[in-house]
């Protein structure tokens, strides 16, 4: 059997890891990006960030966040806890898009 650096990695390992590495990097950068905004505009960071499309896409990080921690649960109860707070952060994300597409 041929031992190349690709069969060293744990793919499974991998995909499980990756939804909360990119939501943290979806929230992170959201804030990042919100906070230099908001210094531009003159404006509160709190008017800002309540604002629906900045809500949609944290609210949306958190969820790929929630998903990768039911991926990587460990006891028999949490998957069902963190799959409970995907659906409310995809919840979340729609509403904030419905809004923001549908104003008034």
């Amino acid at each position: 059997m041929d031992q190349t650096p690709w069969s060293w990695v744990d793919w499974g390992w991998l995909g499980r890891q990756l939804p909360w590495v990119l939501g943290l990097a979806i929230v992170l950068a959201a804030l990042s990006w919100g906070d230099w905004s908001a210094r531009v505009r003159g404006i509160r960071r709190r008017e800002l960030f309540s604002s629906p499309p900045y809500d949609a896409v944290i609210s949306f990080g958190l969820g790929l966040v929630t998903i990768g921690l039911a991926l990587n649960a460990t006891r028999s109860w949490e998957p069902y806890l963190w799959w409970a707070f995907t659906l409310v952060w995809f919840f979340q994300a729609s509403r904030a898009i419905w809004v923001w597409r549908h104003p008034g």
